[in-house]
Order: C-alpha cells, then sequence, then structure tokens
C-alpha cells in the first residue's frame, strides 16, 4: 500500500499523525524529510515488519506509537533511538525485544500489553494499566535488557578470549612437532572452522538468542567442537513408521474401550426405564450379530453383558450407600457447628444448591420415559411399514 503522497498534511507542532492510514510499509524516506517531526504516530495500521533503516535514520524521534499493528519483531538496531522518551507497542505480535533496547536510557514510557511476550519479558513489563505501570515498565524492561546485553557482551569477550589462547597453544604445539607430524593447511583450516562457536548469547527469557551458550555448549580449553553422528536414514525412517503404527493402533484400542462403554451403559440405562423397548433393541441386534458375526466370537455374549450388567448395578449400589454415608457424616459436622451463624449461611446456600440440582435431576429423569416411549413407537411404526 502506498502512504499518503503529501505527509505534510499530516504534521502539526512536531507531531506527524499517520494513524488509521492502511500503511503496510514505512515511508521513512518520507519522514526523514519532516526534520522537524519528533513525535511519530504510526497506530492503526497493518505493519508487519520496521526496516532497518528505521532506527538509524530516525534518531531524532521523542515519542513513538506503533500500537495497533501486526508487528512480529523489532529491528536489531533499535536501540539507536536514543532520544526516544515514549513509546507504545500495545496490540501487536511482538514475542521478544532486541538486546539492544536496553540502550533507550531515556524511555520514561512504554506500553506492552496485549502482546504474546516470552513469560520472563511478560512478567517485568506488567499490564501498564496506568501512567505508573507504563513508567515502571519502561524503567524496568530496559534495565533488564541492558543487563542482559552487558553479559552477552561479557561472554562475547571471554569466548574470544579462550579461542585466541587455543590458537595460540596449536601453533605453539605445532612449533614444536616435527614437520613431518605438521598437519596439513586444509586439515588446520577444518578444525579451526570446527573449533569456532556461533555469536553467543546468554538466555533469560527476555530476547531469542544462540542455543549454544543457552545450553552450555560453549567451547572449553583443551576440547574441541566435536561433529555428531549422522544419523541412518533408513533407521529414521523405520523408528518414524512404527511410531506412527503405534500410535494409530492406541488411538483405535481408546476407541473401541470408550464406544463399548458407552454402548454398555445406554443398554443398561434403557433396560431399566423401558424394558420392552430395550428386548425390542436387544433381538434386532442379536439377529444382526447372528446373521454377519462367526459364531466363535459370539459364544460368549450372554454371559459378557450379563457380567457387566452386574458389575454395573454393584457399583451403582456402592455409589449410593457412599453418597447416603456422606450426608450422614454431613448432618453430624452440621449439628457440631451450627453454632457458628456464618458457616450456618454457608450450608443454607450448599442446601439450597443441592435441592435446586436435585429437582432438575428429578425432571429430567421423568421426561426420558417419554421420550423413550417415542423411539419405542417410531421402531414399532417402522417394523409395522417393512412388514
Amino acid at each position: 500500500m502506498a502512504p499518503k503522497k503529501n505527509l505534510m498534511e499530516h504534521y502539526e507542532d512536531g507531531t506527524l499523525d499517520l494513524s488509521l492510514s492502511s500503511i503496510q510499509d514505512i515511508p521513512v524516506r518520507d519522514i526523514v524529510a519532516i526534520p522537524k517531526a519528533i513525535n511519530l504516530d504510526l497506530s492503526c495500521n497493518t505493519i508487519v515488519t520496521i526496516p532497518k533503516s528505521f532506527a538509524s535514520s530516525l534518531t531524532r524521534l521523542v515519542k513513538l506509537d506503533l500500537s495497533k499493528n501486526q508487528i512480529t519483531a523489532l529491528p536489531e538496531n533499535f536501540g539507536l533511538l536514543v532520544n526516544l522518551k515514549h513509546l507504545d507497542l500495545d496490540n501487536n505480535r511482538l514475542e521478544s525485544l532486541p538486546l539492544s533496547f536496553g540502550n533507550l536510557r531515556s524511555l520514561r514510557w512504554l506500553d506492552l500489553k496485549c502482546n504474546p511476550l516470552m513469560p520472563r519479558l511478560a512478567q517485568i513489563a506488567g499490564l501498564c494499566l496506568d501512567a505508573k505501570q507504563c513508567q515502571a515498565a519502561a524503567r524496568n524492561v530496559v534495565a533488564a535488557l541492558r543487563s542482559t546485553q552487558e553479559q552477552v557482551e561479557a561472554e562475547i569477550s571471554r569466548l574470544k578470549e579462550e579461542q585466541l589462547k587455543k590458537e595460540q597453544l596449536i601453533e605453539e604445539n605445532s612449533k614444536r612437532e616435527p614437520k613431518e607430524n605438521q598437519p596439513s593447511k586444509k586439515k588446520k583450516k577444518k578444525n579451526n572452522a570446527a573449533n569456532k562457536t556461533s555469536n553467543p548469547a546468554l538466555s533469560n527469557g527476555l530476547t531469542n538468542v544462540s542455543d549454544e551458550v543457552k545450553n552450555g555448549n560453549s567451547v572449553k580449553e583443551g576440547t574441541s567442537c566435536k561433529v555428531p553422528p549422522v544419523p541412518n536414514k533408513k533407521n529414521a525412517q523405520k523408528h518414524g513408521l512404527l511410531r506412527k503404527v503405534g500410535r494409530l493402533m492406541g488411538t483405535l484400542t481408546k476407541f473401541l474401550v470408550m464406544s463399548s462403554l458407552i454402548v454398555v451403559l445406554c443398554g443398561f440405562l434403557l433396560s431399566l426405564l423401558d424394558e420392552d423397548l430395550y428386548m425390542v433393541l436387544r433381538k434386532k441386534v442379536t439377529d444382526w450379530i447372528q446373521k454377519n458375526v462367526p459364531r466363535h466370537y459370539l459364544r460368549h455374549w450372554d454371559q459378557g453383558i450379563l457380567v457387566t450388567k452386574r458389575a454395573i448395578e454393584n457399583w451403582s449400589g456402592q455409589l449410593i450407600a457412599l453418597s447416603i454415608y456422606g450426608f450422614g457424616r454431613l448432618q453430624e459436622y452440621y449439628g457440631i457447628i451450627s453454632s457458628d451463624e456464618t458457616v450456618q449461611q454457608y450450608l443454607e446456600s450448599i442446601k439450597s444448591g443441592w435441592h435446586i440440582t436435585w429437582i432438575w435431576l428429578s425432571e429430567t429423569y421423568a421426561s426420558l420415559p417419554v421420550y423413550f416411549n417415542s423411539v419405542k413407537q417410531y421402531i414399532i411404526e417402522l417394523s409395522g411399514n417393512k412388514s
């Protein structure tokens, strides 16, 4: 989308207001052409990325509003905005901030709410619901990232010193060894390349950093980086296929067990509510199974149903007995603490809740026979039409 052609129409008293302009790409050059604009409002647009030239070209900015956009990350050189005092990043898609953010020592206001921030950064930034919280967010976030930046720089200098010592040690050893035992230049280059580490940073949940230092895998003195063995592709594919098959079998097993339990429970409830309808459905299902399923699978069919029914009856009886015992104990405790008015009020509210729940359950249970009678009549009508 092309921004508004004449930005001077939106400039007034040091403020350039480009909000609600459907901007996708920030017109850095056009903004730079207005040197007196120290307050920039780019809120309520569709900005996703901020170019690196933004921070390097607009270091004069004092107030910047980037709220209600779709920004996923700030440029690494964002810390060049050293004059920035007010920054609004509300309602974006930021997860972390660059390390250079610690250079914004003039920042006095920061709003980062409604962003999917990393947990540690979200805890430091706070909610920014009022002026005090936003000021505290600016102070705390800048201090935390400045501390992280110092730690990263110290770690980088330490790794450089270790690398320099290692190279000096290798050079001294090569001078002591005989010429025939000296490695070739190609081997030296390979060893040096293997011993180099990537740009490290310390992870504290504020910014995305290198995994090497984060996991404690930095280079130590007297050791070399070993290249991990290349996994066998055939074995990897085989293990991946076995995992998929195992997951599929587990899912199918769970589905079959849950379906069987649901069918058995529904049949038991139907037999309690309407035995005639249950017998009709059971006869139809039994006839279909006898026609389509081999006999050796049906040998223990009736026994299994009978055992399941008895188990459910025993379980429901035990549950009722346990409920009665629990209510008895509650009545005893009620008699003991009935002198306390506060507890008595709580108990009265609990009683009323149980009473309402019991009435609802009774009404639901009373409506079930009507429903099953209608289903029964429908099945009888279907069987009569077929005959």
